[in-house]
């Protein structure tokens, strides 16, 4: 469970994303809107990225993307959870799941 969600869905916060963050724990996230690909440039650690239709139901999920890699366009991804390395895995997190935020 991810008890702190950063939202990015203004120009700026979906340019750097978690760029500047040095250091992202298990319990942190970043739900970017309206967005069906990412990349990972200038960035120190590697990320799961899991892409969500309009109803955040899981289209995709993109394992441990390492810095300065760019993910694939997924289709009728709506919005993308950036969440640390190998966690979406941890939490048994697949493919057709539904994820709710509270």
């Amino acid at each position: 469970m991810l008890n702190r969600v950063y939202i990015a869905n203004s120009f700026f916060s979906k340019l750097f994303g978690l760029i500047p963050k040095k250091y992202l724990n298990k319990e942190e996230g970043l739900l970017i809107y309206n967005c069906n690909s990412i990349h990972s440039m200038w960035m120190r650690y590697c990320i799961d990225a899991i892409f969500l239709n309009s109803s955040f139901k899981v289209l995709f999920i993109l394992e441990n993307l390492k810095p300065f890699k760019f993910s694939p366009t997924i289709a009728g991804s709506k919005f993308v959870l950036e969440i640390k390395g190998g966690l979406a895995r941890q939490l048994n997190i697949s493919v057709g799941d539904k994820l709710f935020l509270q």
